[in-house]
């Protein structure tokens, strides 16, 4: 069980966490879908060395989804 102190400090932490994400969410609304997808696929060119091989098939995968379309096996 929580102290009072302690509940209205995670409370004020919340709060300054909910404003942090509103603004990111705020700034993300004026960016346009392309630019956000554009963004996150150059933060992925630098992907810390211990990303597993595993990993790393899944964010090409997901790129490419994204790029060219499903996969046509037909």
């Amino acid at each position: 069980r929580h102290t009072p102190y302690q509940s209205k400090r995670y409370v004020r932490s919340a709060s300054h966490l909910n404003s942090q994400i509103s603004e990111k969410n705020k700034r993300k609304g004026k960016m346009g879908l392309q630019e956000e997808f554009e963004e996150y696929a150059e933060k992925a060119k630098t992907l810390p060395e211990s990303t597993t091989n595993e990993n790393k098939l899944i964010l090409y995968g997901l790129y490419k989804q994204a790029t060219v379309g499903p996969v046509n096996t037909s």
